[in-house]
Order: C-alpha cells, then structure tokens, then sequence
C-alpha cells in the first residue's frame, strides 16, 4: 500500500461542544420535554447552531452569512440510546447531558437471560416513525431526514445490558455462549434498524455506514476478534461497506487487529499512533484512507493554548501519507475559547501554508 507523503493537502477541521456547555453557555436544555418531541429537538439544534455561529464566528460562519435553515436537517431518536429503548432500557433524560440507557436486565438471571431476543422492530421502532411522520408535516421530505445514532451492536450490549454486566461476561470462558447471545441479539436488532429506516427513509438498502466501537478500547485483541469480527461480517454483508469510529486510544495490537476487517474510513482517540494506523489498516482499492482524529475534550479544557496547538502539530505530523481530519467533539463546559481557536488556527496555518506550496489560494 502506498502512503502518499505528500499527503493530507488540506485537513478538514471540527469542533462541536457537549450538552453541559450548551446548557450553561447557551441556556439549551436537553429535557425530556425537548428530546422527546421532534419540533423543539429541531429547535434546539437551529440554537445550537446560531449560538456557535455568533460565538465563534470565524470557525462557523467563515463567509460572514449564517447557514441557510434549509441546509438544516432533522435527526431521528434519542442519541446512543435509541437502539437501547427498543431493547428495553429505560432512557433517563437531564437538562445538561445526553439521554443516557438505563438497563432493566439482569442477564445474571437465567429465567431473564433466556428472555433476551429481537424485539418486533416496526413496533420497537414506532416512536421514531411518528417523529418521521411528524417532520414530513412540517415541510421535510424524507430524504432530509437523518437516521438515529444507530451505534453499532457491543455498544448497544453495553448500553442495554450494562457495561458491568457485559465485561463481567466477556472474561469467562463459561460465558462464550452467552457473549454470542446478545451480541446475535443487537446485532440483529441493529441491522433491522438500518433496513427498515433506510426503506422508510428512501435509502438504498446497501450503503456505508459507521460502526460506533467506543467499547472497542476495553476488549483485548484476542477477544475482539473472537466476537466481534463475525458480527461485523454479518453487518457488512447485509447493511454495505463499514468504516470505524474508535473515540478511545487503540494500542499497537488493537490496530492490528482491526487490520482484519476492510474499513473505508477511520477514527482514532487522542493518543493513537495515527502514523501506525495509516501503515497497518489499509484498504487496496481506496489508497491511504481518510482519518479523522480526535483531539482530547479534556485537554481542551485543562491545558493552555500552547499545548493545544502542539496537540495538533503532532496529529498533523503522525497524519503523513494520505486524508485527514482533525476534530474536537463534545468541548464541555469551561473550555476556554482561546484554546479552541488555538486549535482551529494550527489546522488553518497548515492548510494556508500547503496552498501556498500548490500555489492556490486559501
């Protein structure tokens, strides 16, 4: 596989902010009342939106006209815990934080475990066709709308079962079974979601999609490999080509690991080798696959702008030989603005100083 020194030309950069931040910055409620009825959930996002535009007007609205409404699109579900509901867990709202899934399972219990299987889908999936119906009567068309946050199937294990519950499982070879239960379970229910939306939404049955694996970062190789490689086989062969989202740190044998599945796409956590990522998951027909790396939320709460601006240095550098983003997600309340511009301006320096090089402008 050839890396492409020469490569990235000009890194895309982004930053989105956190629930908290939009509640104490922006007073954005993320209620039950708000994320349970679609027009104020639209509301909040056109507010968001706005707010990031007058705050940060250099990174949001760099042509000096805010963004059209048209080009805003609905969002269907409830974030991480759509998939989640319909299994069962119950969803706690809070006015500064994302819907977060609370299981109702205890898979400890034999007679409850037994229990576990695919909901009916178009039943589970009710709540979410009512917010369809409900956009394409304020104006929408139904290729606007955009599909819930579907996660991906150790991630909804997590979310419906426990996050205890299912490392407590992984670990035990008298578990294995077990292991492959649920995850047949929310694999099932994950693909079901995908086909069905994707019909009720005009989509083709076929496409990219992303597999959510935040949960990736706690298993070791060896057993990412065992459980989760045949699922995501199974998802690929019915839902299309995959790409991965890793918000954790991976380690050298996790990157090899994921190497055994074709990705059209990455994303790593701060703190990856993003040199070895480039170098050890390859896709042939693609080239050098575009990576999207995350900074650290974190870091950009707690360090100065310096740092900052080396944080991004190093992702530029550890980049080389193929596309790349730079993105900061979720900045939570406190995150000082300057550390924020210093990381927009050190991805804005790179790619002024690359059209120079091309002789273009920027």
């Amino acid at each position: 596989m050839a890396i492409l020194d020469f490569m990235p030309l000009f890194i895309q950069a982004g930053v989105s902010f956190s629930s908290d931040w939009y509640y104490h910055e922006a007073g954005l409620s993320m209620d039950e009342n708000t994320m349970t009825d679609p027009a104020k959930r639209l509301e909040y996002k056109v507010n968001a939106i706005r707010y990031d535009e007058r705050r940060f007007p250099k990174i949001f609205m760099p042509s000096g006209s805010p963004r059209a409404e048209s080009t805003i699109s609905p969002g269907l579900g409830w974030g991480v815990t759509t998939l989640a509901s319909c299994l069962g867990a119950r969803i706690r709202f809070n006015p500064k934080m994302d819907p977060t899934a609370i299981p109702q399972v205890d898979i400890h219990d034999i007679n409850v475990f037994e229990d576990i299987a695919v909901p009916e889908m178009h039943d589970a999936l009710a709540p979410v066709f009512r917010d369809v119906d409900a956009y394409v009567d304020m104006g929408f068309r139904k290729g606007q709308i955009g599909l819930p946050n579907l996660q991906g199937p150790l991630n909804i294990a997590f979310e419906s079962y426990g996050d205890n519950q299912i490392m407590s499982f992984l670990g035990r070879k008298n578990k294995e079974d077990h292991v492959k239960h649920i995850l047949g379970v929310t694999s099932e229910t994950f693909m079901q979601a995908h086909e069905i939306l994707r019909k009720e939404l005009g989509r083709p049955a076929q496409a990219r999609w992303t597999v959510a694996g935040c949960t990736y970062y706690y298993l070791s190789p060896r057993t990412w490999k065992k459980y989760i490689i045949p699922v995501l086989h199974e998802c690929i062969d019915r839902l299309g080509p995959v790409s991965l989202h890793h918000c954790g740190v991976a380690n050298a044998a996790q990157l090899q690991a994921y190497s055994e599945i074709t990705w059209q796409g990455l994303e790593f956590g701060f703190g990856t080798d993003i040199c070895m990522a480039r170098r050890t998951i390859t896709n042939e027909k693609l080239g050098p696959l575009n990576i999207s790396c995350r900074m650290s939320p974190y870091r950009m709460l707690n360090q100065n702008a310096a740092q900052i601006k080396a944080d991004v240095e190093w992702l530029i550098e550890k980049g080389v030989g193929g596309p790349q983003r730079i993105a900061v997600v979720g900045c939570p309340h406190g995150t000082p603005d300057k550390n924020i511009y210093a990381m927009w301006d050190t991805i804005e320096a790179h790619n002024r100083r690359k059209a120079e090089e091309e002789g273009e402008e920027w």
